[in-house]
């Protein structure tokens, strides 16, 4: 959820990753593998968000990058 993602940001950010490399360590963190059906029910709709944010962070790269 937001926590998550906020907390890969921080984590992002003491890394020195760019924008592009965050969006790409979101979509990592969203792809990891569940080891139970209930796991995966429960991480489904916060794997959707993530994967969500990722996309609208690269869209919004590019459209800022543009100006």
């Amino acid at each position: 959820g937001a926590y998550g993602i906020a907390r890969g940001l921080a984590d992002a950010y003491r890394e020195r990753l760019d924008i592009l490399e965050m969006a790409d360590a979101i979509d990592t963190a969203a792809s990891a593998p569940m080891k139970t059906d209930a796991g995966r029910r429960l991480a489904e709709p916060r794997r959707a968000l993530m994967l969500d944010y990722a996309r609208r962070l690269r869209s919004e790269h590019a459209e800022f990058s543009r100006s």
